[in-house]
């Protein structure tokens, strides 16, 4: 699912870029960065703690390559 939207304490929201539904019956929100700007790190704070049921994972440009941080 693209860009599913969390709602946060205070009136924000928080847009991700993916819901991803694997076959083994997990759940995890995925998110691209290019740059991490103070907005957004603020933010991933806030929906973490607002949705702990959920993983959320943080794709970053590592290199030539990508890498996952949860």
């Amino acid at each position: 699912m693209r860009q599913p939207v969390f709602y946060l304490p205070g009136g924000t929201r928080y847009v991700a870029d993916f819901l991803c539904f694997w076959a083994d019956g997990r759940v995890d929100t995925r998110d691209v960065k290019g740059v991490e700007t103070s907005e957004f790190k603020v933010k991933w704070r806030e929906v973490q703690a607002a949705y702990p049921f959920m993983t959320f994972v943080m794709v970053k440009r590592s290199g030539k390559g990508w890498k996952e941080e949860a």
